[in-house]
């Protein structure tokens, strides 16, 4: 394919597919507003609490992972981007519940899977993500969602993290999760 066909491919990618209500989201340095100060502060520390029991050193915010993450969550669909979203990448987590549904809710829930960690047969989930050791970095968005459990209509608050470094490097677990 030529480059010039390559491009007019990407540019109705970019207008066609993504909702175009998602391009208008903030400058990446306003991008905190879309999810509060206090909501930005409880993720980051619900992850670094869990961080801290595991030896992996604290995250900071990104408010680059957190629009891509918003391009995700927009579109209230309840499931992995499958590399979307990403021109290299991330490490991801998504989870959503009905009702109250806090940060520290949402970190209690990937980690929940932890149990399941037995380092001699490492298998990787959304604990290991949290919890791996090179990801320095954490963006996450927040959407109030409606149907997204069929057929209950309940409105849904729908957590979309993402992770750089990403972890759940088949073969790096022994030096990256510690338990």
């Amino acid at each position: 394919m030529s480059a010039f066909a390559q491009h007019i491919l990407s540019l109705f990618f970019i207008l066609f597919i993504f909702p175009f209500r998602a391009f208008a989201a903030p400058a990446f340095s306003n991008i905190s507003a879309r999810i509060n100060t206090p909501t930005v502060t409880e993720i980051l520390a619900a992850h670094n609490s869990i961080r801290a029991q595991h030896d992996a050193p604290p995250l900071t915010w990104s408010d680059e992972l957190a629009l891509r993450a918003t391009l995700w969550a927009n579109r209230c669909i309840f499931e992995n981007t499958g590399g979307a979203l990403r021109s290299q990448p991330y490490g991801e987590n998504i989870a959503a519940a009905t009702g109250v549904f806090t940060p520290e809710d949402v970190v209690a829930l990937f980690t929940a899977d932890s149990a399941e960690y037995d380092p001699a047969n490492p298998t990787y989930n959304h604990f290991t993500q949290v919890v791996w050791k090179r990801t320095t970095r954490l963006g996450c968005a927040i959407a109030t969602c409606v149907g997204l459990f069929p057929p209950r209509p309940d409105p849904a608050t729908l957590y979309v993290c993402l992770y750089d470094p990403p972890g759940n490097v088949v073969g790096r677990a022994s030096i990256n999760v510690v338990i």
